[in-house]
């Protein structure tokens, strides 16, 4: 789910994306709105993939001609580093899309459906958008609390904590008391 700050362009953007009972998408026209309500609200570009969104709910996607950050995958930069990136990563790609060819693998990839829906005076340029996902950086949960060695019976030099990136389950040493 896209989270946005309450900004104007956020609301913008939110106004002109289409719900289905999943998830959000946009026209491809959007698309560069949306990554800037993204970068505006310190989130990370993750890409999209482009979907015909037909008139019965339906939605055939084509992730085979997805948009993909990749410059994400370096976690070593710093996270005002990423955002940046990848919004302006995320804008070089989808200016690279072209919506006729996107229709035409439509059409290759989904002709029965595109026939049925042609005849019921469904257009599949008319239908198409592209969803998009984000990330924000993984906070620390504050309701978890540092486990006390001593109150575990363990050496108090040592400190437990279930791992902040909340996988459940884990535990991770902070170090040295």
């Amino acid at each position: 789910m896209l989270i946005l700050q309450n900004t104007s362009l956020a609301r913008q953007v939110l106004e002109r994306a289409h719900a289905d009972r999943f998830e959000l998408a946009w026209r491809p026209s959007d698309i560069p709105a949306v990554i800037d309500a993204v970068r505006d609200a310190d989130l990370v570009s993750l890409g999209g993939d482009p979907q015909f969104r037909f008139p019965d709910g339906s939605v055939a996607e084509l992730p085979d001609h997805g948009i993909d950050i990749t410059c994400v995958e370096n976690t070593r930069l710093s996270w005002a580093r990423q955002v940046t990136d990848s919004a302006n990563e995320a804008i070089s790609l989808i200016g690279e899309i072209s919506p006729e060819a996107l229709v035409e693998q439509g059409w290759n990839r989904f002709y029965l459906a595109f026939s049925e829906q042609k005849a019921a005076g469904f257009d599949p340029a008319d239908h198409l958008y592209i969803t998009w996902e984000s990330a924000g950086r993984v906070m620390p949960d504050p309701n978890i609390k540092p486990f006390s060695a001593r109150e575990h019976g363990l050496p108090s030099r040592k400190w437990l904590t279930p791992d902040r990136t909340r996988k459940a389950g884990s535990l991770s040493f902070l170090g040295l008391y």
